[in-house]
């Protein structure tokens, strides 16, 4: 076999510069496409993740208002008692609601409202919101429900006493309670709101609901729940919610639940504002003829009206920069126009009083 020419081995031993810089022209082509690539499915994955967490946090927040809205005003057997204003110690009415808590005219506890609303106008609210609420943004409303919710537990014994109803109250156990709980125990007739006392109700079944310091406010001024409640009475957990927007643990606005008057606790992360509108029944048919803010119900002295609450939430993702340029939204009919690059959507349930509708 004859030997290849000595130049021709020259040329095949190496890659000349033009075929290296071409060489090196395509691996950076593909090296920017695989980058491009990355960063896009990358983007993807984190919008796509920001979007699943304002969706799943929109779904807490709706079932979460949804259930405690429909339970406003919930007494029990009987939906219409009227508070006890001011409140006595001696023999109840029939029809009357006692609170025996102290402070029994604080607004938490005011049944002549079981759903209220402040109308956030920006540079404060209006109504003005009660003293010692927590600092809440003003660019977003506050809505407090009040009432009986849980199942009801029947009274076992309650012997009555001096002053009337002054006796513990005793249900099965195994009921759920806890010291420091506060509950409505009714009979149709008539009820009363005081505070557990007792150290250790649910494994006991007393209720004792005695006068004078606890371990965790209101406690009692009372021990009179005006009547014997042994005959059809029952006990059901009481609360008052307030739920409000204001700045959360991760410095992002938050929707938050004050329970009972006590310490409000982060509810949610992601919601930026909150706007309510209240369904007024104008003619007594148990229908809507027009929603109004807190400021126009409270003005038309509207509260006894009210049939169906509407509630419009803008949340947003907790991180920045998830979409190519800002967002801009309308919310509660104006447009949302922020200086960042987060995800925003628009959530809006309407929810009906269910001791109210038809």
């Amino acid at each position: 076999m004859n030997a290849l020419p000595r130049n021709a081995q020259q040329r095949q031993s190496g890659l000349s510069l033009v075929e290296l810089m071409v060489a090196l022209v395509i691996a950076l082509i593909l090296t920017i496409g695989v980058i491009n690539i990355f960063l896009g499915t990358s983007q993807t994955y984190r919008l796509n993740e920001q979007y699943s967490r304002v969706q799943e946090n929109a779904r807490f927040v709706v079932d979460t208002l949804t259930r405690d809205i429909r339970q406003a005003g919930n007494l029990g057997c009987s939906q219409d008692f009227r508070l006890e204003d001011p409140p006595r110690n001696d023999e109840i009415s029939n029809g009357f609601l006692r609170v025996t808590l102290n402070n029994p005219q604080d607004w938490d506890w005011d049944m002549s409202r079981p759903v209220e609303g402040f109308f956030g106008t920006g540079g404060g609210f209006s109504p003005a919101l009660p003293a010692g609420f927590p600092a809440a943004f003003n660019d977003s409303d506050v809505l407090i429900v009040r009432g009986a919710e849980g199942g009801a537990m029947p009274v076992v014994t309650h012997p009555g006493g001096t002053p009337p109803g002054s006796a513990n109250i005793q249900i099965t156990v195994d009921n759920g309670l806890s010291q420091n709980d506060i509950v409505m125990v009714g009979d149709c007739n008539a009820g009363a709101v005081f505070q557990i006392t007792s150290a250790n109700p649910n494994t006991s079944g007393t209720l004792a609901h005695n006068t004078g310091t606890t371990s965790l406010p209101p406690g009692n001024w009372t021990t009179a729940l005006g009547r014997d409640f042994e005959s059809e009475g029952e006990v059901m957990l009481f609360r008052s919610r307030a739920f409000f927007v204001a700045q959360g643990a991760s410095g992002q606005p938050a929707l938050f639940q004050r329970v009972n008057g006590r310490a409000a606790e982060e509810l949610v992360e992601g919601v930026e504002r909150m706007r309510v509108r209240f369904g007024v029944d104008d003619n007594g048919n148990r229908t809507v003829d027009r929603y109004l803010n807190a400021q126009q119900v409270e003005a038309a002295s509207g509260w006894d009206d009210v049939v169906t609450v509407r509630v419009s939430l803008l949340l947003v993702s907790a991180d920045d920069n998830v979409l190519d340029q800002q967002q801009t939204i309308t919310f509660d009919g104006a447009a949302v126009d922020p200086d960042d690059r987060r995800l925003r959507q628009v959530v809006t349930t309407t929810i009906g009083l269910r001791n109210r509708l038809p």
